[in-house]
């Protein structure tokens, strides 16, 4: 472990590798479970870091931020300046859209698609292996690390390699928003989904055969949520959805709407506030009304809650 770029690494911790050492020698202990419902039903399992381990992540993509690595135009999700609606107007306008979803995309990335990844994008070995290690969990990259999506972005470049040729041989538009891919044109062949997917497959992912979508046009066609047939928008029952809640909490108020949902009342603000700021990044007209309710009822409230913007942190740009 000797190589020039690690002893960069360490100094700029000013720890001696032994530091690290440590940490990884009892790693399960930097980390905590979380469980949360899924929305479309299900469990959804969150490892939350320690906050010695945040902040070994919050340098580890301070490494990445000074590489001043710029992922491609195609790749969406959790980079600064791209957000659902960058990512849809991609697919403004088309004849037919297929959206796909992979599976579990961060359990099925692996601690050695990590190294490999790190090591193509300029880390040499002895530094890849030392950031894999901090970077996974129990050989997968665990969602709850802030360095997560930026890894996952990394491991997906590979994917995008394969798929790229694929849509580009037929002139077809693609992108992915971390483990969402939509692919957009003026004709799509039947024979190219199963393309597709025997290069998901081969590289070791899956398919959610339950999410996937060809949308033609004379129907609704939708990319993360936006409505993408003429102009980016978003759904109106989305949009119904957040009215329904800011409605109740300000007929009930907060905690009475959270009591009678059985939510736990800090989650619901929080994400209510995610889903006010998507709209607004979406529709800034919409957003803003939504916004000032918002504000409307938090002066109301007793509960300190905060507008979050939303807009997925980026390590890069």
């Amino acid at each position: 472990m000797n190589s020039a770029q690690l002893d960069c690494f360490l100094a700029e911790f000013e720890l001696g590798y032994s530091f690290f050492e440590r940490i990884l020698g009892d790693f399960k202990s930097h980390y905590s479970l979380r469980m949360i419902n899924k929305k479309a039903g299900g469990i959804r399992i969150i490892h939350v870091p320690s906050a010695e381990l945040r902040w070994i992540h919050s340098r580890i993509l301070s490494h990445f931020r000074r590489a001043k690595f710029v992922f491609p135009p195609h790749v969406q999700g959790g980079i600064v300046g791209r957000s659902p609606r960058t990512n849809a107007s991609f697919h403004t306008g088309k004849d037919a859209v297929l959206s796909l979803d992979l599976e579990n995309f961060f359990d099925f990335i692996t601690f050695e698609q990590v190294q490999n990844s790190l090591e193509e994008f300029g880390c040499k070995t002895d530094l890849a292996v030392l950031f894999a290690k901090l970077v996974t969990f129990e050989g997968r990259i665990p969602q709850g690390a802030s360095t997560s999506v930026f890894i996952a972005n990394l491991v997906g470049l590979k994917l995008d390699e394969k798929i790229l040729p694929i849509t580009e041989r037929f002139a077809l538009d693609y992108s992915r928003y971390i483990d969402d891919i939509s692919i957009s044109g003026s004709f799509l062949k039947e024979d190219i989904f199963s393309q597709i997917s025997k290069e998901i497959e081969d590289l070791g992912f899956r398919i959610n055969f339950e999410k996937v979508k060809m949308q033609r046009k004379h129907r609704r066609q939708t990319v993360n949520n936006v409505v993408v047939n003429t102009r980016t928008n978003v759904r109106r029952k989305y949009i119904k959805h957040v009215k329904n809640d800011l409605h109740y909490c300000e007929q009930y108020g907060i905690f009475g709407h959270c009591e009678q949902l059985g939510l736990e009342q800090d989650s619901f603000v929080k994400s209510l506030a995610a889903r006010i700021g998507y709209i607004n990044s979406i529709d800034s007209v919409r957003g803003s009304v939504l916004i000032a309710r918002f504000h409307a009822l938090k002066n109301n409230s007793d509960t300190d809650i905060h507008f979050i913007e939303f807009q997925r942190k980026s390590s890069l740009n």
